[in-house]
């Protein structure tokens, strides 16, 4: 397990995107806290998306284009952040930026993974173009 400050592993890494993507496939994921109207919506509309599944479709791909180059798409917070949500809070987030051809955009995405009775829960907090500070 890492610890605070600690660079996580290309094997670390990996295993995290991965059991993201077993969370999302097995339908255990979510916004943090339930909240559509404070992440979603508004990449949403930054991302020019309507449809919800479509926004999460790009999460998917997301996640999987990260497991290309973990190391590389990872955005280590330094210092480490803590999340304002009470449901995550001390949970560690996972942010990487890929570069999505579709969409021609480099995209930042940040996630928790939080265990729950029926397994790991993908928690969302965002999916948007990176900035400079990503």
């Amino acid at each position: 397990m890492m610890q605070p400050g600690q660079k996580p592993s290309h094997r670390e890494l990996f295993k995290k995107l991965r059991l993201a993507l077993e969370a999302i496939d097995a339908g255990r994921f979510g916004p943090v806290e339930g909240d559509l109207t404070r992440h979603v919506l508004p990449d949403m509309a930054k991302l020019g998306l309507d449809d919800i599944n479509d926004y999460w479709d790009l999460v998917y791909e997301c996640i999987q284009l990260a497991q290309n180059d973990p190391m590389g798409c990872y955005r280590q917070p330094n210092p480490r952040k803590s999340t304002q949500h009470s449901s995550i809070k001390n949970d560690f987030l996972w942010a990487f930026v890929v570069h999505h051809s579709r969409t021609r955009l480099k995209l930042y995405f940040k996630f928790c993974l939080k265990e729950q009775k029926e397994g790991l829960y993908y928690v969302h907090i965002d999916c948007h173009e990176s900035n400079p500070r990503h």
